[in-house]
């Protein structure tokens, strides 16, 4: 009997030692960055309740931080943890001095206006890394042959920076017929869905859906 009993205390032992392994391999992992808004004295909140300047601990998730100031239009950045490369990366906050005063200030704080300037390079620059990471063939645009050129927009302002899932991104599809337009025969007609489907082709074969994307057509094929 006692042999018994210590057989059912090892196996309590180990059933609670894999079950507080299971806890600890799934338990959702915190993710601490550093919050910087310029000019440091912005307001700054976390999912609209306020923090400071410096480390911040997020939960795994999707969260909204936003910087605002005096004069100055405010700055949202969204954040999706699952997407943030480095923990010890730095998120910056830019309100954006639209207004004569906010101006004013910058010109009475050169240095301010240098961080600005100098953080907006990389803010614009994260925005490139992650568009290309969401759309490889971005590293390919624009790209022409003698049938179409194919572009692509993104409205981004390159001094905004949310890392979120798949920053859309809008294709531009220029065609090029031979046949006259001024006709509008059915050569031109012909020629204009040839060089589409041309287009659409070159755009699925880098793994864009035609259905999922926007894709526009100058001039337009239908």
């Amino acid at each position: 009997m006692v042999q018994n009993q210590r057989k059912l205390i090892i196996i309590l032992f180990i059933t609670a030692f894999i079950i507080g392994a299971l806890f600890l391999l799934l338990k959702p992992k915190r993710l601490q960055v550093t919050v910087t808004a310029i000019p440091n004295d912005s307001t700054i909140t976390l999912g609209g309740k306020t923090i400071k300047n410096g480390k911040v601990t997020l939960t795994p998730g999707i969260h909204v931080l936003k910087a605002s100031r005096q004069y100055f239009d405010a700055h949202s950045v969204t954040i999706d943890t699952a997407k943030i490369d480095s923990p010890k990366q730095t998120i910056y906050l830019l309100p954006k001095a639209n207004s004569p005063e906010a101006r004013q200030w910058l010109i009475d704080h050169p240095t301010i206006q240098q961080e600005i300037e100098r953080v907006g390079g990389i803010n614009a620059a994260r925005v490139r890394q992650q568009l290309i990471s969401d759309y490889p063939i971005l590293t390919s645009l624009p790209h022409e042959t003698l049938d179409y050129k194919i572009s692509y927009s993104t409205g981004i302002d390159p001094k905004d920076y949310s890392i979120i899932p798949a920053q859309k991104v809008s294709f531009i599809v220029t065609l090029y017929p031979i046949a006259d337009p001024a006709s509008n025969n059915a050569d031109y007609k012909q020629q204009l869905k040839e060089y589409k489907n041309k287009a659409l082709k070159y755009l699925k074969d880098n793994d864009i859906d035609p259905i999922k994307e926007t894709i526009t057509f100058s001039p337009n094929p239908n």
